[in-house]
């Protein structure tokens, strides 16, 4: 009915058509037939797909009937057994949900565990992990969606560990998805910084060795130019950049396909000495021979954005001679500031910090922009137009702000030219970075004119002028978006590695630092399709290197004391060892019984040994070591204190490991889990007592401090 009705319609038109064709009233009657026959046209292949569509429809229905009568057939039937049923089941969620989640689905009784978890499913696990530990345990707990627990996951990926040095997982996952970095991929920028931690030791279990107490951490990251990815490659503490570590990590790149073209640093005075003659010898090119391809350079420049922020900060605290011979100051800043004070006003933006900022608030990028803006530039311009000095003023805040959207390009198009990538409007991007570079290197801040910061601006105008000129050269990349060549992508990194820990605890130590890292590295891994956690993790194979075998030439009393006065401090430290011997006797008691015992015990083997101040603490649950157990935790802490350095610990891998195997061969009676279980009680003490050391110190130093200051604030009065 339908088809005849649009073939009834369709004549009539054509009809109406001939007939409006064949009045002489018709001032457009070719155009008309043409029309028409472009209508006829259209309608035959409309009716035809109409035609096609109808026999498709059927025989969908049919194909649906069949399989509904099948459902039914099968679902009235006796006959069905129940491995047909499971298998029926599994094809219809097949794709949707893994193996182990199907099994959970089809168990009658509730599953926690299952030993057939995919890389799917500690994928899916993994990316819940990183948001909240929380939003895991709920999806377990709360839905019948089967995941791997926080302890399957940290045993999964325990591989992806991060110890100082070069990230070794990093490394190996460029080399598993090559295919993912190749090509205009493969260019990449290095850049570093530091991060303050907070000063704590910390025992890596894994590695069994001492990380920290470390005040900074050292960091460098590479970033694609003409792709979007990032990761960090290295991690230290408390060390700086020297050129030898600098090219061990760009041969470790290159052996991996990458191809570093330049490398960013922020203007602190370690990092300005590394351009020196005795470090890189970076010279007026700004370059350095590539270690790894000598047919290639590395440029090397300074991160425009702290260049940005040093140069708000001397316009503020110094007195500026711009090129033409003007002189401003902060107090042209504060004028504009006082006539834009009301509360309804253009610039309400600015604010007094804006100007009064100090301390961290020097860091921050934003109010560095908002001051020297084009907004600011256009206020000065009207609000002063026969003030010389605010049309200099002006004019110089504009080319700034000009130069600083050039060099923080973050798209290829954009409304405003200078936002654009390099080389849109290149001949107009290119002669504001010119005029930059003269205003740095003609505008003297206190009578100087060769300040390191204005050094930096120009080595960051020139490295990027010559990064777009070889990436349109040699890789035939046209463009680039200046933002890859900054340090906005590390400090990024740095918020996301403080706001994994809580709200009180931005300042990780430095091994809490490491485990944020290689989270942070598993979430990069995870969103890559192609990533294999169990090839990568074959690929991985962390060695430890121990020391050679520690010589014990060590002599120890027979009644296991040391050879001092007994004094209060040596009182102490008996009571203290005795607590120890107690505590491993307790914990050990269902391995070895002659360790000790409760007091209102009879020991089996040896006589007991007494403590009043244990006496004094005890209600009744603690345990009383024996004595020979206790001369024997005597003799091992002798040993612990000869096999470490005086009040701290070794700085190698395996130290509870090392102690453990030399302690043995004294105490070879005793059983390997009680040496090992009094290695690690000794070491964790140790390293509180490190911990205790550097808080002390800080405090002392600080008391002092309020002392100067107070003696200070009353000579002054």
């Amino acid at each position: 009915m339908v088809i005849k009705t649009v073939e009834e319609t369709t004549e009539n038109q054509v009809k109406l058509m001939s007939n409006r064709h064949q009045s002489p009233a018709s001032d457009h009657s070719s155009y008309c037939l043409s029309n028409s026959h472009e209508i006829v046209r259209r309608n035959e292949e409309l009716l035809s797909e109409n035609v096609r569509l109808a026999r498709e429809n059927n025989k969908l229905r049919r194909l649906m009937a069949c399989y509904k009568s099948r459902w039914l057939a099968a679902s009235r039937s006796k006959e069905v057994s129940k491995p047909e049923k499971e298998k029926i089941v599994r094809d219809c969620l097949a794709g949707k949900f893994s193996t182990a989640q199907v099994d959970a689905i089809l168990s009658s009784k509730p599953k926690k565990f299952s030993k057939k978890y995919s890389n799917s499913d500690f994928k899916q696990a993994m990316s819940l992990r990183i948001l909240s530990q929380s939003s895991l345990k709920a999806i377990r707990k709360k839905t019948p969606l089967l995941l791997p627990s926080l302890t399957s996951l940290r045993r999964k990926f325990s591989f992806v560990h991060v110890c100082p040095g070069i990230i070794q997982p990093m490394i190996k996952f460029f080399l598993q998805q090559q295919d993912n970095f190749m090509g205009n991929s493969s260019l990449c920028a290095l850049s570093f910084d530091e991060m303050n931690l907070k000063e704590t030791a910390d025992l890596d279990t894994r590695l069994d060795r001492l990380v920290g107490p470390s005040k900074m951490a050292q960091t460098v990251m590479v970033r694609g130019i003409v792709a979007s990815w990032k990761f960090p490659v290295f991690v230290d503490f408390d060390m700086a950049i020297t050129k030898p570590l600098l090219l061990e990590i760009i041969c470790a790149l290159e052996s991996v396909k990458l191809k570093v073209l330049i490398a960013l640093s922020d203007m602190g005075p370690k990092n300005r000495g590394l351009v020196s003659k005795s470090q890189l010898n970076i010279g007026e090119e700004c370059t350095f021979a590539n270690p790894f391809d000598s047919s290639r350079e590395v440029l090397f420049a300074f991160d425009w954005v702290h260049v940005f922020k040093n140069l708000r900060n001397h316009l503020l605290d110094d007195i500026v001679c711009l090129q033409d011979g003007t002189t401003v100051s902060r107090s042209d800043f504060q004028d504009l500031f006082d006539k834009i004070a009301p509360e309804i006003t253009a610039g309400y933006k600015l604010k007094d910090r804006h100007l009064n900022c100090k301390g961290t608030e020097r860091q921050n990028v934003r109010l560095a922009v908002q001051l020297l803006s084009k907004t600011v530039s256009n206020l000065l311009k009207l609000l002063f137009p026969n003030d010389p000095v605010k049309q200099a003023l002006s004019d110089f805040v504009l080319v700034m702000n000009d130069a600083f959207d050039i060099m923080n390009s973050r798209v290829l198009f954009a409304s405003d030219p200078n936002k654009s990538a390099l080389e849109v409007y290149f001949d107009q991007q290119q002669k504001t970075l010119h005029e930059a570079l003269h205003l740095f290197e003609s505008t003297q801040f206190n009578g100087r004119d060769n300040l390191p910061f204005q050094k930096g601006a120009k080595m960051a105008i020139i490295c990027a002028l010559k990064l777009h000129q070889t990436l349109k050269e040699k890789y035939s990349v046209p463009y680039l978006m200046t933002s890859r060549m900054n340090q906005d992508c590390l400090e990024s990194f740095f918020g996301d590695i403080r706001k994994r820990g809580s709200c009180m605890y931005d300042h990780p130590s430095a091994l809490e630092f490491c485990h944020r890292v290689g989270l942070f590295l598993v979430e990069q891994f995870l969103d890559y399709d192609s990533f294999d956690i169990d090839k990568l993790k074959e690929a991985l194979d962390v060695t430890v290197e121990e020391d050679p075998a520690f010589d014990i030439g060590i002599e120890i009393d027979s009644d296991g004391s040391d050879n001092v006065n007994d004094s209060e401090q040596l009182w102490c430290r008996r009571e203290g060892l005795f607590w120890i011997a107690g505590f491993c006797a307790a914990k050990m008691r269902n391995l070895d019984s002659s360790l000790g015992s409760y007091k209102h015990e009879v020991p089996k083997v040896s006589e007991k040994a007494t403590s009043f101040f244990t006496d004094s603490m005890n209600r009744g649950g603690l345990s009383y070591p024996t004595v020979q157990w206790l001369k024997e935790v005597h003799e091992a802490y002798n040993l612990f204190c000869e096999f470490h350095p005086e009040d701290s610990l070794k700085s190698c891998s395996g130290i509870v490991r090392q102690y453990s195997s030399h302690l043995h061969n004294m105490l070879p009676h005793r059983d390997l889990k009680i040496i090992q279980l009094l290695s690690r009680t000794f070491t964790r003490i140790r390293i509180r007592f490190i911990n205790s050391e550097i808080v002390s110190k800080k405090t002392a130093l600080r008391a002092k401090l309020k002392t100067v200051q107070y003696a200070h604030t009353s000579t002054t009065k």
